[in-house]
């Protein structure tokens, strides 16, 4: 039995990592404000009137996988410039 509890809660720890590590994306206001800092950078102006405008653009459709949504806004939160956007684009 004691064994049972031991499984049994690494088993909650490590679907607890998998969530919180891989599985979960990053916020939109996040990626907005990386994006937006890129855009005022290398083309000196916004991309958005407004951060609502922007995450508005940014949340998960109904028909996006969890997975394919992580995958690119991970990829947007971590662009360095817009060729790097442009990748995510194209996810």
């Amino acid at each position: 039995m004691k064994a049972l509890k031991i499984i049994l809660a690494v088993l909650v720890v490590a679907i607890l990592v998998f969530w919180l590590g891989w599985l979960r994306a990053p916020s939109a206001e996040s990626v907005c404000d990386n994006l937006m800092s890129i855009a005022q950078e290398e083309l000196g102006s916004e991309l958005y009137e407004s951060p609502e405008e922007c995450a508005d653009d940014y949340q998960r459709g109904l028909t996006q996988s969890i997975f394919s949504y992580v995958e690119e806004m991970k990829c947007y939160k971590n662009a360095e410039t817009l060729a790097d956007v442009e990748v995510c684009d194209a996810l």
